[in-house]
């Protein structure tokens, strides 16, 4: 039972080791290959609607950690983990261990929108019941560039918890946690492209 309870984490830990391979791996690329190649890494602040129990108004909130590796102007590697709690009697908790790809829509002066799938586990404790999913989670925001090496982001996520819930004596629903995140990031690194300027990024 310990080792289905730290199941998530374990899994999030490989995908977070694997985010880091790809990180350590772009350091040797050839400058002249002009990739863009940075890693951006910070926390946020999530509410969610719960999505049970069936027609359940209760919403989850708490916050995350999250990594997002660039590897060019538009495509990047993500991945978060949060831990959500709702402050109602029941006292619910879910938690999310995700990563995927995000793609830059484009430049707007400080404002970039993009869009992002991630997949993984989520997890849900409710009184007397608990249970884990595999999780398919598609978004999109908005990030803000402070400065060089600081942005602000705001997002909406919709997720899909598949073969959920499973509960005797619950009715048959997919179980679809969805709400908004806001989040402040920091660059640990930036590896120069050939041709630009000290500076641009």
């Amino acid at each position: 039972m310990v080792a289905m309870k730290n199941f998530p984490v374990r899994c999030f830990l490989i995908l977070l080791l694997g985010l880091c391979a790809v990180a350590v791996q772009a350091q040797v690329i050839p400058a002249y290959h002009g990739k863009v190649n940075s890693l951006w890494v910070g926390g946020e602040y999530s509410n969610l609607s719960a999505s049970f129990p069936y027609q359940s108004t209760v919403r989850v909130a708490g916050i995350g950690i999250i990594a997002n590796y660039e590897m060019t102007n538009h495509l990047s590697v993500e991945a978060t983990t949060r831990f959500l709690k709702s402050n109602t009697i029941y006292d619910e908790s879910e938690n999310n261990y995700l990563a995927g790809v995000r793609y830059r829509l484009g430049y707007y002066g400080k404002f970039q929108p993009y869009a992002k799938v991630l997949l993984g586990l989520g997890s849900i404790e409710y009184p007397y019941i608990n249970g884990r999913y595999f999780a398919f989670v598609p978004a999109a925001g908005v990030r803000y560039r402070i400065s060089k090496k600081w942005t602000l982001h705001g997002e909406y996520e919709y997720q899909y918890w598949m073969n959920s819930p499973g509960f005797k004596n619950e009715p048959d629903h997919t179980i679809t946690p969805n709400g908004f995140h806001v989040g402040l990031a920091y660059r640990v690194f930036h590896r120069q492209p050939f041709g630009e300027k000290p500076g641009d990024q």
